[in-house]
């Protein structure tokens, strides 16, 4: 888990994850990383002692890159109360790990549209079962997907800012020195 460590993202339903005891959770390694809320001091605790790794402070951009890089799997399973976009979600889908996220959430939603891979968490019932959503056909198809939305992004960006006339007089491209 990176980000605030709150019970409105879901931190608590984090901790009951990690404390349930499975033949899976021997090959896990539960991580909680960011800055540490007074409500969730309880819960640090609880996931320490089940074996979980806590780092309560701000990271910096590297570790931030390096636990996005290394892990399976990102949590952007969050309250019910905190129903929004996730710029945690976004991150984990741009790595290749696979995001958590809370069945039947606008993020879950957002992901069957697209056909993003993810892990749903059914956090209404005691019973935190993990279970596979429908899978993009393979990474090199997510890669070509992502390169549209930023191909697009460009696109918009470019006749939004009239970046396409400035490179013709010659005042050059703002994502293309060069031009």
């Amino acid at each position: 888990m990176l980000g605030a460590l709150s019970r409105a993202k879901g931190f608590d339903a984090f901790v009951r994850l990690a404390q349930t005891k499975s033949d899976a959770k021997a090959d896990r390694l539960y991580v909680a990383a960011g800055q540490l809320h007074l409500d969730s001091e309880d819960l640090a605790a609880e996931l320490e002692r089940d074996g979980g790794l806590v780092f309560s402070r701000r990271l910096t951009e590297e570790e931030i890159h390096s636990l996005y890089g290394i892990a399976d799997r990102i949590w952007a399973c969050y309250s019910a109360e905190y129903d929004q976009s996730s710029g945690i979600f976004g991150r984990a889908v741009q790595y290749g790990a696979v995001p958590i996220v809370r069945l039947n959430s606008r993020i879950h939603r957002f992901a069957l549209i697209e056909g993003l891979e993810v892990e749903t968490l059914d956090i209404t019932t005691e019973q935190l079962a993990l279970s596979r959503g429908p899978t993009c056909s393979s990474r090199s198809s997510l890669r070509a997907r992502l390169q549209g939305w930023r191909d697009r992004f460009w696109s918009t960006a470019r006749a939004s800012l009239d970046l396409t006339r400035s490179s013709e007089n010659g005042r050059g491209d703002a994502r293309n020195p060069n031009a």
